[in-house]
């Protein structure tokens, strides 16, 4: 809705399934997406950023405390219809939850973010209202020196006409950090992570390797948009101090 151009899908995925074993004992929150981030829920965030990017559907995939995610969204009110999908095999790694979640897709695109990524509407709409040349596309921060948890974050090195080169927490060269959310080609992504779990990667990053092989994955810089993975009480905390700064920027102006 803040984009003249045409989108150019109107469904997304959210990752839910995972336990969020290193922030949850620290909280006594079952969920790690059901933390609040002010006065709204991170999952709850997301799902009206992805609204505000133009997306009128969300499938949410569910693993763990799954009842207890479903319950709680279904009283908070929402700008958009939820969709949940029930992954059974969620703790063998998120690639098993992006491939169910594309099951459910209707549309030839889609958007998908990781549930516990906190995000403004910027990333999502930049990567809905943007024509790319190639069919699959992943958010990236250039800023890496702005990164809560450097050591945690998955590095992305880049190359040449917006390829990518490498991706993975453990690259030792990179130039970017992967911000957890994508815009996929649904048939590319699922016989994409089809194949990397027939190698036994069940990892969405070793979905996004086999696109990269296939030279149907680009990214899309959305630098100085503000967003946040969270996986400790840290960076909780500094989710809350950019979303603060934000609302008190829109409050001054």
């Amino acid at each position: 809705m803040f984009f003249h151009k045409p989108k150019q899908t109107s469904e997304a995925v959210i990752i839910a399934a995972g336990n969020g074993s290193r922030v949850s004992p620290q909280t006594g929150v079952s969920h790690k997406c059901l933390l609040m981030l002010s006065d709204m829920e991170i999952i709850s965030h997301i799902i009206f950023s992805l609204w505000e990017s133009g997306i009128e559907l969300v499938h949410i995939v569910v693993g763990h405390q799954a009842k207890v995610l479903e319950d709680r969204l279904s009283r908070v009110p929402l700008p958009v219809p939820l969709n949940f999908v029930y992954n059974p095999h969620w703790e063998l790694g998120n690639g098993t939850s992006a491939l169910i979640g594309s099951s459910a897709v209707l549309s030839s695109h889609f958007l998908l973010s990781m549930a516990d990524h906190w995000m403004t509407h910027q990333i999502p709409s930049k990567l809905n209202h943007t024509a790319t040349p190639l069919p699959n596309v992943l958010a990236v921060d250039r800023m890496v020196n702005n990164i809560n948890d450097i050591d945690d974050a998955t590095k992305v090195l880049l190359g040449r006409s917006s390829r990518i080169v490498g991706i993975g927490k453990t690259l030792e060269i990179y130039h970017a950090i992967d911000c957890g959310v994508f815009k996929f080609s649904t048939k590319d992504i699922r016989d994409a992570l089809l194949k990397a779990t027939a190698q036994k990667d069940y990892s969405l990053s070793g979905g996004v390797r086999e696109l990269i092989k296939n030279d149907t994955m680009q990214y899309l810089d959305v630098s100085g948009a503000p967003w946040q993975d969270v996986d400790t009480v840290s960076d909780l905390e500094a989710a809350s101090r950019k979303l603060t700064g934000i609302r008190k920027v829109a409050h001054a102006s």
